[in-house]
């Protein structure tokens, strides 16, 4: 899950630059279109992490740290798919 978004901005990005768009134009026009639903998809992964958040004794020392960690590399993964890889696709 990490990668598949950035995967997804690379893909659509490339679609477009086979439709004959420029290099800029594409990594707008490719990360524009898909970013909600990178978005939707990210949100629904760290929902399901969420209630670990609640949990309380022996589970909560278990499971508590291992979805801080998923929440925010989850959160991280999406920041860069919708920024940094589309400025990178538009200068490579």
């Amino acid at each position: 899950m990490i990668v598949d978004a950035a995967i997804v901005v690379l893909e659509n990005t490339q679609r477009h630059m086979e439709m004959g768009k420029s290099r800029m134009q594409a990594a707008m026009e490719g990360s524009d279109e898909i970013w909600s639903a990178i978005l939707a998809s990210t949100l629904t992964h760290i929902a399901v992490f969420l209630p670990l958040f609640f949990l309380s004794g022996v589970s909560s020392i278990l499971f508590k740290q291992l979805s801080i960690v998923v929440i925010f590399s989850l959160s991280m993964a999406l920041f860069v798919a919708v920024t940094l890889v589309p400025v990178l696709c538009s200068r490579c």
